[in-house]
């Protein structure tokens, strides 16, 4: 018997639309990870702001310098591979809390190179942005990148799977480069001197933190050379009457157009440029010679006057090299140059070694001790500079550093053969 009844399709409740998720309703995501962070540096600015009104300046000692971020990583990491399974945890260590710690550490960063740095007395040092990478704000940054760094490290120790090795050299090699730079900054030195020809010193004095330094040797400033790309030079007719009374009367010539031959007027003059030497010295004769360096720009001129007086004579730079014409003009010389090289040659003696000669330039140091000599500056108010200025730098955070870049390559080669996961792996993760 046959069935003719038709089937009744069965009404299912329709599902209820999805709640919307509040703001800090677990599990955390991308708005938390930015308004934690960003309230973690608000508060960092505050502490600065009220640090720097009080005067005072926090130095972590060494060696709490070391310690404490020790403990602080080793904390996180602890913590991190005991409550893998906890919401929070995984969210401290994943990709959302990363991305916003790495966007607000870049943006900072940005601040302090479009901000001049230095210790200027405005609103903006009260903050700390005048010396942003030493600030509290930039520590606080730094802090919860390593934070999760810990913890990505910690979850992945505690449970390893294929790429294990390349992926922990990777983070770890950043975790040490961070913190070194971190700890590191509480024993950085960078304090400059001058050194004269000649001159030998020992130890260098810090006016910064007030302490004297020594080198572990002595250095000693054999010469200094310096070249320069072609000067331009400029000479300049002066009416001396009328600087007397308070009228000062310059008359100047075409720039980078003093070579022999040039013609010059002014003040009825005409001063007609014979010779010109772009690096001369002064012989006893009381004539200019050609020298290859610490010249200075010479030349010598024929003038006639409107009164039909002629004459000839040198100029070169400097108020005592000026050629009087008369008792109402002079002439005066006046080159502008670039220095394109300079160097200073040195011999460094550290302690129970033999002296050693070399030359510190540009991005060529010298090592002497645990100090590193770089080329810094040299006396600029002398045609003839008189003196050098080193800065002699000491960071003993360097070795971590390296060695975290070193982790880092490695990681990098060992990812590239590193085996694919399996898609149950993939899988039972994502559970």
């Amino acid at each position: 018997m046959v069935n003719t009844q038709e089937a009744v399709p069965v009404e299912h409740p329709a599902a209820p639309p999805p709640s919307r998720r509040e703001v800090w309703q677990l599990p955390w995501g991308w708005p938390e990870a930015f308004l934690l962070q960003g309230g973690i540096l608000f508060v960092a600015f505050c502490v600065e702001f009220v640090l720097h009104r009080r005067g005072i300046s926090p130095v972590i000692p060494v060696p709490m310098n070391w310690i404490l971020p020790g403990a602080f990583v080793l904390g996180a990491m602890a913590v991190s591979a005991i409550g893998r399974g906890d919401r929070v945890i995984r969210w401290l260590s994943g990709v959302q809390f990363a991305v916003a710690g790495i966007t607000l550490y870049t943006l900072l960063g940005l601040a302090g190179i479009l901000i001049a740095q230095g210790h200027t007395h405005d609103p903006l040092s009260e903050w700390g942005l005048r010396d942003l990478f030493t600030s509290l704000p930039f520590l606080a940054a730094s802090l919860l990148i390593m934070l999760n760094l810990a913890m990505v490290i910690g979850r992945r120790f505690a449970a390893p799977r294929p790429g294990f090795i390349g992926f922990m050299l990777n983070h770890l090699g950043l975790l040490l480069v961070m913190g070194g730079m971190i700890a590191g900054s509480a024993q950085l030195r960078k304090p400059s001197f001058a050194l004269f020809t000649n001159q030998t010193i020992s130890s260098i004095s810090d006016d910064e933190r007030k302490l004297t330094h020594r080198l572990g040797g002595s250095v000693t400033l054999d010469r200094f050379n310096i070249d320069y790309y072609p000067a331009k030079t400029s000479l300049f007719a002066i009416d001396m009457p009328a600087m007397m009374h308070g009228k000062a009367d310059f008359h100047v010539a075409d720039q980078a157009l003093v070579t022999k031959g040039h013609v010059f007027t002014a003040y009825g003059m005409t001063v007609t440029v014979q010779e010109y030497l772009p690096s001369a010295f002064l012989t006893e004769d009381g004539a200019w010679r050609e020298s290859p360096h610490h010249g200075l720009a010479a030349a010598k001129v024929a003038y006639a006057t409107a009164g039909g007086v002629t004459g000839m004579g040198w100029v070169a730079e400097g108020m005592e090299h000026i050629l009087r014409i008369g008792d109402s003009h002079v002439l005066m010389l006046r080159a502008s140059r670039m220095p394109k090289r300079y160097q200073s040659f040195v011999t460094i003696a550290e302690d129970g070694k033999q002296p050693v000669e070399t030359v510190i330039e540009v991005n060529k140091p010298a090592r002497i001790g645990p100090w590193r000599l770089y080329q810094s500056s040299y006396d600029q108010d002398s045609a003839v500079p008189a003196y050098t200025v080193l800065q002699a730098v000491r960071d003993p955070a360097l070795p971590i550093v390296y060695t975290g870049l070193v982790c880092m390559v490695l990681g990098a080669f060992i990812a590239c053969w590193a085996p694919r996961r399996k898609p149950e792996e993939r899988a039972e993760e994502a559970a």
